[in-house]
């Protein structure tokens, strides 16, 4: 494995940041959570929204890739009779379908998308996780992406989990 250059990541991030932008008008397409026992559950957006057309970097061929596709997202709050809450986001981009803007390589993605924060109680706790996995058609080259960051602070404000994973793989012909 080697490391993300930068690009990987800001695009990792710049797709977060468009996933909880999104302002059309959902459709309803996953079956609701079943919260713990007495917990209430609010939903913010629950639907579909359309990917691209934009272009992702792919750091394996070095070139532009220009995607179209679809994300499913949810965006819910969970917050337990005690006083403690769940913030999540979830989002997966099956079958996104691109173009690499040099080569004219083709490829499909899935990626998936989480957030997760937690507070109340005696600790805080932050998870954000996403996976890009592109697959070349072909004589391309796949790739597969992944960061991860864990957060945790005590209840006397003291950070006692700090981590921040990046990997990269690519494999193929192209590679």
């Amino acid at each position: 494995m080697k490391a993300f250059k930068v690009s990987s990541v800001a695009a990792l991030f710049s797709t977060a940041l468009i996933l909880t932008s999104c302002s059309d008008t959902p459709n309803p397409t996953t079956p609701e959570v079943n919260p713990d026992f007495g917990a209430t559950v609010e939903t913010f957006l629950k639907g579909r929204f359309p990917i691209g057309p934009r272009s992702q970097f792919n750091v394996c061929t070095n070139e532009w890739v220009d995607i179209v596709g679809e994300y499913n997202l949810i965006v819910r709050q969970v917050t337990t009779p005690s006083g403690r809450t769940v913030f999540q986001i979830h989002s997966v981009a099956a079958h996104v379908n691109g173009v690499g803007q040099t080569s004219g390589d083709t490829y499909v993605s899935n990626d998936h998308f989480n957030y997760v924060e937690r507070s109340g109680g005696d600790t805080y706790g932050l998870v954000i996780e996403s996976t890009i996995v592109r697959v070349a058609k072909g004589e391309g080259s796949n790739d597969w992406g992944k960061f991860q960051i864990f957060v945790v602070v005590n209840a006397n404000g003291e950070l006692v989990v700090d981590r921040f994973d990046i990997a990269e793989k690519c494999t193929g012909a192209g590679s």
